[in-house]
């Protein structure tokens, strides 16, 4: 899988260094609107005529919640070629829809919910084609997800978000390979003192970078790109092991169950809140489940540090 990251990582700095002489569009600000759908029930032909409240960040939480979220963006007059990218790469389902006056120019669904070679753009983040347009249109976006939701939407040519993308793609190539380095030197270690320690830091350090590797949408791009049972819940499961294994390692590292019997109690109850996590996340509860792996990580890591 690493390999096939930096395949695209070499590919794309050759992409980005001939695109470098050529016109980029530069980004405006964007005015962004929200309307919430607490039923999850409207269509685009009611929201449309709807009353959107202004939003004055550039950065939207929208938090966790069960209820769709419609996004409303103004988009100025182009000549085509630029896109919109919503930089979120963890979304369930991601609805867009492209409209001047009271006309759909365009429309498109994606999401983590769905495979993803469905996608436009082989992009771990979502990015929408706009339509040319003499006029201002706008772009409306259901969004709806299981897990917290943080937007950041921009829109500019299709090279220069590239660009960017493989510029991340190869910071994370870099976290990875140390990451792996990591990895490696500890097994060896392991394998040569035979020390419980290493045993568990090596867990760590695999789960944390897992965790990052969902995080980044690395794992639904490369490692299972049509498992969309596994893409809705793997923010959920990589949480929680991520979790469970800093538990294991910091108990086993501090001698917690020799030094504190109170504290390795403790430790013990918040492994069984994980476990309840990971089982209400396969059932699909998914909000439940995020928001007591969020509990649990904080809780946990205040008690440790």
């Amino acid at each position: 899988m690493l390999i096939k990251i930096l395949k695209v990582n070499v590919l794309g700095l050759l992409l980005a260094v001939s695109l470098t002489a050529s016109a980029a569009y530069i980004p405006q600000k964007l005015t962004t609107y929200l309307l919430e759908d607490s039923l999850g029930d409207l269509s685009i032909d009611e929201v449309k005529f709807m009353t959107f409240t202004e939003n004055s960040t550039d950065v939207l939480n929208l938090g966790i919640k069960e209820s769709a979220t419609w996004l409303k963006i103004e988009l100025p007059s182009n000549e085509g070629g630029l896109y919109l990218q919503i930089e979120s790469p963890m979304i369930d389902s991601l609805f867009f829809y492209q409209i001047i006056g009271e006309d759909i120019l365009y429309g498109d669904t994606t999401g983590v919910a769905f495979p993803f070679s469905t996608r436009q753009i082989d992009s771990p983040q979502f990015l929408f084609e706009l339509k040319a347009s003499e006029d201002i249109s706008y772009a409306f976006l259901r969004i709806q997800s299981g897990k917290q939701v943080i937007v950041v939407p921009s829109i500019n040519d299709k090279y220069e978000l590239l660009k960017a993308q493989n510029i991340s793609d190869i910071f994370f190539s870099f976290y990875a390979g140390l990451m792996m380095v990591m990895f490696l030197y500890n097994l060896f270690v392991y394998i040569s003192v035979r020390d419980q320690s290493y045993l568990y830091y090596i867990g760590y350090i695999m789960f944390v970078g897992l965790t990052q590797l969902v995080l980044n949408g690395y794992g639904n791009q490369f490692v299972w790109p049509n498992n969309t049972w596994l893409a809705m819940r793997s923010t959920h499961f990589s949480g929680v092991v991520s979790g469970v294994a800093t538990i294991i390692f910091a108990g086993q590292f501090l001698h917690v169950k020799e030094n504190s019997r109170w504290l390795y109690r403790l430790m013990i109850g918040y492994t069984l809140l994980y476990s309840v996590a990971l089982i209400t996340s396969v059932f699909g509860y998914f909000q439940f489940s995020f928001n007591l792996i969020n509990f649990c990580a904080m809780f946990s890591l205040i008690l440790i540090f």
